[in-house]
C-alpha cells in the first residue's frame, strides 16, 4: 500500500486519560508518560487527563504534577458517569483544539519503554485511521495456575501493520480528521455497559476507515487480585455477548434477520461451550473447564441482549448529583 505524505503525517498528538478513582495508578501512569513523551522526532504532544468522578478525586494529583510534567497537562471534569460521555469528550476535545491525533490509554494501564513511538511509527507508515497497540496484563497478585491456563489475559498474537476488525481504547491511537469523515462518536447506548470502543471501530470499519495494529506498542494492564477469579470472568464474558447484541443496533439493521443472526450466535456459544467442556477440562483441568464456560457464559449474555436486558456493569449507585457540565482546567502553558 502506498501511503500520501499528507495521509501519514502526525503533527499534534492529545494523550486522553479516562479516570475514575485509581490516584496510585493514574499517578504512575503520567510519571510514565512523562518519560515517554519528548523523544526526537516526536511531534506536538499534550496530556488530558478526563476525570469521571464526581468529586474530583484526581484534580489534586494532576494538579501537583503539572509543574514538572514535560508539555502541556489539561485536567478535565466530566462529572456525568459512563465510558461513551468520557471518551466523547476526549474525541471533541481533540478535534476543537485542532488535534489531528488522539490517542487514549487506560489509567490503570502503564505505558512499555518506546510505546509511544512505536504507536507513530505505524500510524505513519500504514495511514490507517486508528492503530491499536497490544494490552498485557500485570497482575497485582500472582494468580492461580488455573487463571493463567484460562489465556483470558493473554493478547490474541497479531502482525505489525496486520488490520484488525475491531479495537479497544485501552491502548489506541485514531485521527480525528477520520471521525468527523465518517461522523463517529461513541454510542451512549453502551454507555454503561461497556463495549463502546468495539463498536465505535467496527462503524469506523463499515463506513471505509482501516484499522491495524501495533503489535510492539505495549502497555501494562494492573490486573487486581477481584478481576483474577471465575465469577469476574464468567460475568466479563457474559458482558461481552449482552454488548455485542446491543452494539450490533448500530450496525446491523433491525427486523427478524437480526434476531436470527443473533439467535444462532448464542446457539453456536452455548452448545460449542457444552461440547468443548469434556476435551478443553481433559487437556488443561480446570482452567480448561474455565474456557469452555467462558463461550457459554457469551452465549447467555447474547440471549439477555436479544430479551432486551442489558448487564450495566459500570453503573453506580448512590452517587451525588452528575447533572453539571464538564469543566476544563488547561494548563497555563498550553500552546494555541
Amino acid at each position: 500500500m502506498t501511503v500520501t505524505p499528507t495521509e501519514a503525517s502526525i503533527e499534534n498528538v492529545c494523550i486522553a486519560v479516562p479516570t475514575f478513582r485509581r490516584e496510585t495508578l493514574l499517578g504512575s501512569l503520567i510519571d510514565a508518560l512523562a518519560v515517554e513523551i519528548g523523544g526526537a522526532g516526536q511531534p506536538r504532544v499534550d496530556v488530558t487527563i478526563v476525570d469521571n468522578d464526581p468529586h474530583a478525586s484526581a484534580r489534586a494529583l494532576v494538579l501537583g504534577r503539572r509543574e514538572r510534567f514535560p508539555v502541556s497537562l489539561h485536567y478535565a471534569l466530566v462529572p456525568e458517569p459512563g465510558l461513551s460521555v468520557v471518551r466523547n469528550f476526549a474525541l471533541q476535545f481533540a478535534l476543537s483544539r485542532g488535534f489531528d491525533t488522539l490517542i487514549m490509554i487506560d489509567d490503570d494501564a502503564r505505558p512499555d519503554p518506546g510505546w509511544l513511538a512505536e504507536l507513530l511509527r505505524v500510524a505513519r507508515e500504514t495511514g490507517a485511521d486508528a492503530v491499536e497497540g497490544v494490552a498485557l496484563a500485570a497482575f497485582a497478585v500472582p494468580p492461580p495456575d488455573w487463571i493463567v491456563e484460562t489465556r483470558f489475559f493473554e493478547p490474541a498474537p497479531i502482525a505489525d501493520r496486520a488490520r484488525l476488525e475491531e479495537f479497544s481504547t485501552a491502548n489506541v491511537l485514531i485521527r480525528t480528521a477520520a471521525a468527523e469523515r465518517y461522523h463517529l462518536a461513541f454510542d451512549r447506548i453502551l454507555n454503561l455497559t461497556g463495549g463502546e470502543d468495539q463498536l465505535f471501530s467496527r462503524q469506523l470499519i463499515a463506513r471505509g476507515g482501516r484499522v491495524v495494529r501495533a503489535a510492539h506498542a505495549t502497555v501494562r494492564e494492573t490486573v487486581p487480585p477481584n478481576r483474577a477469579t471465575l465469577r469476574y470472568l464468567l460475568m466479563r464474558n457474559m458482558r461481552y455477548g449482552n454488548c455485542w447484541v446491543i452494539g450490533n443496533a448500530g450496525v446491523v439493521r433491525p427486523g427478524p434477520r437480526r434476531v436470527a443472526y443473533h439467535l444462532k450466535d448464542a446457539a453456536t456459544a452455548l452448545v460449542g461451550g457444552l461440547f468443548a467442556l469434556p476435551a478443553l477440562t481433559a487437556r488443561h483441568g480446570r482452567g480448561g473447564a474455565a474456557r469452555a464456560a467462558f463461550r457459554m457464559a457469551r452465549g447467555i449474555g447474547v440471549l439477555l441482549g436479544i430479551s432486551g436486558v442489558k448487564i450495566l456493569e459500570y453503573a453506580r449507585q448512590n452517587e451525588p448529583s452528575a447533572a453539571a457540565p464538564p469543566a476544563l482546567d488547561l494548563d497555563p502553558r498550553a500552546r494555541d
